[in-house]
Order: structure tokens, then C-alpha cells, then sequence
């Protein structure tokens, strides 16, 4: 389903991986993260602000979406019967590509991108692009692993396993494949159970 970087390969410096990885379990941390039980609801590419972001996949843009890691740009992906939704989060949408949005929201009509398509760049103040993959149920929101998406060539040459914040206990960025974004338990200390953690 992701079959593009979100930013130019050049540009990235390092990443950070789905999970329950350092950063995202220290409590102190930003208020996005007891939303999601302290587990890093994506992937995280460090680039300098500024840097050209990418549609990482192909799909129809969600104008409003309220999700952390903003601002972002989310993109709607169906495959069968099932939405996703990937995030491109800390990016300030490209002025044309808000301006078709703008104008296709009179006429109620939307806008399609394709992955690859130049979709802003990373926001002032922040120095990576959050990338994310969600999918609505009944109730909450499922947070998936974006790595187990992408399609095999696009990490060539990146290591998420030894490029990454330690990861707390036995995990690592690919040994989950998705939990239950919401308020609740927080990973290290409560009922996992109740995270709804697929593996």
C-alpha cells in the first residue's frame, strides 16, 4: 500500500519506529502520547523543516481529520472494503494543493493524489515527518504499523531495528502489527489486554 518515501532519501537523517520505543513510553513526554497507551502510533523520518514532502501513497485527501501530529496531511486509501487513513503528520500542506482542496470543497468534490505527488513541506519548528496509518472502527480508531505496509524496496538501506530509540522490554519496531489508539492504559505499567494489540 505505501509505495513512496514521504521525503527524499537524501533528506532524511535518520527514523524512528512504530511501537512502544523509548520516546514514546517516558510520561513526560508530549500529551499526544497517553492518547495511544504510550506507544509511537507511527514512523518518524528526521529531515530539516522545509524539507519537500511526499504523498506516500495513492488515495484521496482527507481535508479534516482530527488526529495528533499536526499539521498534517492525511490521505485516504481503500483497499477492498477497508479505509485507511495515512498520515503525513508535521507538514504544512503545499499552497496549490490546499487551494484544490479549497475549490473542490465548493463543489463538493474531491482531490486525488498520487503517491509520490508533493504534498508540502515539514513544518516550521519541527525537524521529522510522522508518518501514521489508521483505520476507524466502532468505538476507536486501530493504529497500524506502517513498515509492515511499505512496500520492500523503500527501506532498503534503512535500519528501523538499530536506527531507532530503544524499544521497552522485548519489542522492536516490528513486533507489533496494531493496537487501539485511545486514553487508557499506558503500555509499561497497566493491562495490555485492553490495548487491543494484534502481533
Amino acid at each position: 500500500m505505501i509505495t513512496h518515501l514521504p521525503l527524499d532519501r537524501d533528506d532524511i537523517t535518520t527514523q524512528t519506529g512504530f511501537g512502544p520505543n523509548w520516546y514514546a513510553t517516558s510520561h513526560g513526554d508530549c500529551p499526544c502520547y497517553p492518547q495511544s497507551h504510550n506507544i509511537h502510533t507511527g514512523l518518524d523520518f528526521f529531515a530539516p523543516a522545509g524539507s519537500t514532502a511526499y504523498a506516500a501513497v495513492s488515495g484521496t485527501i482527507v481535508a479534516i481529520y482530527s488526529i495528533d501530529a499536526k499539521p498534517n496531511v492525511v490521505i485516504a486509501v481503500t483497499v477492498g472494503e477497508i479505509t485507511y487513513y495515512v498520515v503525513h503528520g508535521h507538514v504544512t500542506i503545499d499552497a496549490e494543493l490546499k487551494a484544490r482542496i479549497e475549490e473542490a470543497q465548493k463543489q463538493d468534490e474531491t482531490v486525488q493524489v498520487n503517491a509520490g505527488d508533493t504534498i508540502g513541506t515539514i513544518a516550521e519548528g519541527e525537524n521529522h515527518l510522522h508518518l501514521g496509518l489508521r483505520r476507524k472502527t466502532e468505538g476507536q480508531d486501530r493504529a497500524y504499523n506502517p513498515l509492515l505496509f511499505m512496500v520492500p524496496d523503500l527501506t532498503v538501506g534503512m535500519n528501523f531495528v538499530s536506527d531507532t530509540y530503544p524499544y521497552y522490554g522485548n519489542e522492536s519496531p516490528t513486533s507489533m502489527r496494531s493496537f487501539l489508539y485511545g486514553a487508557g492504559s499506558y503500555y509499561d505499567e497497566d493491562n495490555r489486554n485492553s490495548m487491543g494489540i494484534i502481533r
